[in-house]
This record gives structure tokens, C-alpha cells and sequence, in this order.
């Protein structure tokens, strides 16, 4: 599902979050890649629960999840590995 989405066939896994307090590391997606997603550890308006977070659920064994109530998520679709592993800001603005 995420190799598809990205356009990265080489994709292991979910990125979880790596920034912030113990209340988000590594118990939400990373931000930079799942941007609006609900399962990032930000508040955010329009909010999406994405086919991941029903896929995250469903890996739990706790749910059973429908898919087709997944909402749409656009954000990187087909950006590739390089979108997918890279880094969050590349020669951006100097501070």
C-alpha cells in the first residue's frame, strides 16, 4: 500500500514520528510524510483517516477495518523514494 501510493518499490515500512515529546516519538507517523493525516501527532484541520491509519488499526489485530471508508489522501502520491526518504528540506531558505 505505501510502495504503491509513494511510487517507491522499495519502501519497508511506515516512517513513525522522530521529533517532539514522549507523547509522540515513535507512536505517530512522521509528519514530513503523512502530512495531514490523522495518525501525525499534530492537531489539524481537515484531518484525514487514510487508508494507513486503517491499515495501522487492522495490523493491530484489535479491528477490522472497511476500507472503503478510507478518505482520500493525496499528499506525495507518486513523488517517488527520493520524496518518500529524503530529507524534509532540501537548499531551502537560509535562517
Amino acid at each position: 500500500m505505501l510502495r504503491e501510493h509513494f511510487g517507491c518499490d522499495t519502501i519497508q515500512g511506515i516512517f513513525m514520528e522522530n521529533e517532539g515529546t514522549s507523547g509522540s516519538i515513535g507512536s505517530h507517523f512522521e509528519r514530513r510524510i503523512f502530512h495531514h493525516e490523522v495518525m501525525t501527532s499534530n492537531d489539524i484541520d481537515d484531518a484525514r483517516i487514510s487508508k494507513f491509519t486503517l491499515a495501522f488499526l487492522e495490523g493491530t489485530g484489535w479491528y477490522i477495518v472497511n476500507y472503503s471508508m478510507a478518505e482520500p489522501f493525496y499528499w506525495g502520491k507518486d513523488q517517488g523514494c527520493d520524496f518518500y526518504n529524503g530529507p524534509c528540506l532540501e537548499d531551502g531558505p537560509e535562517s
